[in-house]
């Protein structure tokens, strides 16, 4: 079980979380280095079939109107774009490693990955925004693993997840459940797993505190910050990562940093919307 006082997790009592694939825990590296190659993405793709074949099938979907049939990766990485495709990769291999995850009455597959894929994309909006000293990818990746312990939490910890949204149901924030449940939260689940998968340290800790910004390292605080505002901006679209939560709230100082007004909220929340109906599409046809 989960323990209070410690903080970790009996790995033993998780023995059936899947390892990830080592092409995700390269995907990673790729993504987040600035000066990857379009060498480094084929090799990396290359080397797995399913990806391989999903990036294909992308690329030679309607979505991207190609004048022909594409069979070659490079041909494809050249016409698609490099970015295009380096926003692919974790998806695609996150959502095959978590396939066999079942739906229940208060999670749903879908929210869960159309919640994340939306942090993922705000995330990369405000990096770019604010001119963070940091790759996009990397804004990209955190998002779109910020909630992963809540994955866990569902799947592994079925009883528990039910009595956490028994007590959300009654007007308890999400947190305080988990708090209360299983003596940790959703980020410290997440960020216990990801550190046991060998991801970056930045990622580990980001996960761990996108609820707790202060409380992160400072080297990883900025990234943290805009995560929690990712969130945050993903809920003002109603874009829910449970069908039954609350919205994260944000503290003054955070919301002046990052949104600045009214003005620029909905500036932010137009660009965003976009990016979401991007990433549904991508969604439907990587599943």
């Amino acid at each position: 079980m989960i323990q209070d006082k410690s903080r970790t997790i009996n790995i033993t009592g998780l023995k059936e979380i899947p390892t990830i694939p080592v092409v995700v825990a390269r995907a990673v590296g790729v993504i987040n280095n600035p000066r990857s190659s379009a060498k480094d993405l084929t090799d990396l793709i290359i080397n797995d079939q399913v990806l391989a074949a999903k990036i294909l099938k992308v690329a030679n979907s309607a979505y991207y109107g190609l004048p022909s049939k594409v069979n070659n990766l490079n041909r494809a990485i050249t016409l698609i774009g490099f970015n295009e495709v380096k926003r692919m990769i974790m998806p695609i291999l996150l959502l095959d490693t978590f396939k066999s995850f079942k739906n229940n009455k208060f999670f749903s597959s879908q929210m869960f990955w159309t919640h994340s894929l939306a942090v993922a994309a705000a995330s990369e909006i405000l990096t770019e925004r604010i001119k963070a000293p940091y790759d996009m990818g990397e804004a990209r990746v955190a998002g779109l693993l910020h909630d992963i312990g809540r994955l866990i939490i569902v799947q592994y910890f079925p009883n528990e997840f039910e009595s956490i949204m028994s007590e959300v149901e009654l007007g308890i924030k999400v947190r305080m459940a988990e708090f209360s449940i299983l003596g940790v939260d959703h980020g410290e689940v997440g960020a216990q797993i990801t550190e046991a998968w060998n991801l970056p340290k930045s990622l580990v800790n980001v996960i761990r505190y996108h609820h707790d910004c202060t409380e992160c390292p400072e080297n990883h605080k900025l990234l943290a910050e805009i995560v929690r505002v990712g969130d945050y901006l993903s809920y003002q679209l109603d874009i829910k990562g449970l069908a039954f939560g609350n919205e994260p709230g944000l503290v003054d100082e955070v919301k002046t940093k990052y949104i600045m007004n009214e003005e620029e909220s909905e500036i932010l929340l137009t660009k965003l919307e976009t990016e979401v109906e991007r990433s549904q599409m991508l969604l439907n046809m990587i599943q």
